[in-house]
């Protein structure tokens, strides 16, 4: 399987708040069942990497805090799912001053 946060992002890049709260709790919960069926020694194919940043960019949703564990820079990746989210009005303009 691939694993591509452009793939996530374009997917994903127009979804409404809850749509996104839904989801991507339910992707995460796949992508850590599927890490624990890896065996020891098996190569993830990037799964860490993604689930990783997923997961982070499913704690910012919720927090509206940068994660510590990709930071400011892991979470700019996702940059066009929130502007399009303070498009909608459904997140406040500010949210885009941590980018800045």
């Amino acid at each position: 399987m691939k694993y591509d946060i452009n793939d996530f992002i374009l997917k994903y890049q127009d979804a409404d708040f809850l749509t996104l709260i839904v989801e991507v709790t339910k992707e995460v919960q796949h992508l850590d069942a599927r890490y624990m069926r890896l065996k020891r020694n098996e190569y993830d194919e990037g799964l860490g990497y993604y689930r990783d940043h997923v997961g982070d960019f499913l704690f910012y949703l919720n927090s509206g805090m940068v994660p510590a564990g990709i930071k400011l820079t892991g979470l700019q990746k996702f940059l066009p799912i929130i502007e399009n989210l303070v498009n909608k009005g459904q997140f406040k303009p500010e949210a885009l001053n941590v980018f800045k």
